[in-house]
């Protein structure tokens, strides 16, 4: 795992050096000999490209370790990294609340403002007493090494999601669109069953009507016979044997 310790390592140290005023590239030069931070060697701008090529081989060498490990294991890792990945969003949200698109020159205590120091590791930060110059130059500097980090972080994390969890080709989703039209064909080749009734062919009388009904058969029984065909009715049941009325 030396190869995953190595690149989550260097994507939470930040190396800050300290030069004089003189030496940046800012436009204000007064207090030439004044003490200033600078992260220019951590960017992709002024000629300096070994930092980014660096952590995308870190990278790199991070997912080999991840894709050794079985997925319990892979598991655990991931959910560590995408920790990793809400202090990056922190960090970016901090940033953007003392950023100043025209600011030339940022208070001393602006790294301990936006807590850099208390997310990731600071090497050679200073007491902000000791009022080190921090000027534009050095926060743009920042946002783009940030930016670096953040961008490699959010690969890792992508490939890493689609091991754990497969995106659908185009071709599976074709496959699975086919099995489903095939499976809605057959249900529709079957013919819909209806369930036996056994008493589909038995009459049913409204009893609503059932005065009405018996009045109409009332002339063709005897007086009898209609007491015991009006009393199976009006109780809705089925004679005990068969009835033969002459």
């Amino acid at each position: 795992m030396n190869g995953l310790i190595q690149f989550l390592t260097k994507i939470q140290t930040f190396e800050l050096r300290i030069v004089n005023k003189a030496e940046l590239k800012s436009s204000i030069k007064e207090d030439g000999n004044k003490q200033a931070y600078s992260l220019a060697h951590e960017t992709h701008y002024y000629d300096s490209f070994t930092f980014k090529s660096e952590i995308r081989v870190l990278k790199e060498m991070a997912l080999i370790d991840l894709l050794s490990l079985n997925d319990i294991s892979l598991k655990r890792e991931f959910e560590q990294i995408k920790k990793l990945k809400e202090r990056f969003k922190l960090i970016w949200t901090n940033f953007h609340q003392h950023y100043g698109e025209f600011r030339a020159e940022y208070p001393s205590n602006f790294i301990f403002a936006i807590q850099l120091d208390y997310l990731f590791i600071v090497n050679n930060l200073q007491s902000d007493y000791k009022d080190i110059y921090i000027g534009d130059e050095f926060v743009e500097s920042l946002h783009d090494t940030l930016k670096i980090r953040d961008k490699f972080l959010s690969e890792l994390i992508s490939e890493v999601d689609e091991i754990l969890n497969p995106r659908e080709t185009f071709e599976e989703w074709m496959d699975k669109q086919k099995s489903q039209q095939q499976t809605e064909d057959v249900t529709l080749e079957q013919p819909t069953k209806i369930p036996y009734n056994p008493d589909a062919g038995r009459p049913k009388f409204n009893h609503q009507y059932i005065d009405d009904f018996l009045q109409l058969i009332k002339t063709y029984f005897s007086e009898e016979h209609f007491n015991q065909l009006a009393a199976l009715i009006k109780s809705d049941e089925q004679p005990a044997s068969q009835l033969i009325f002459s």
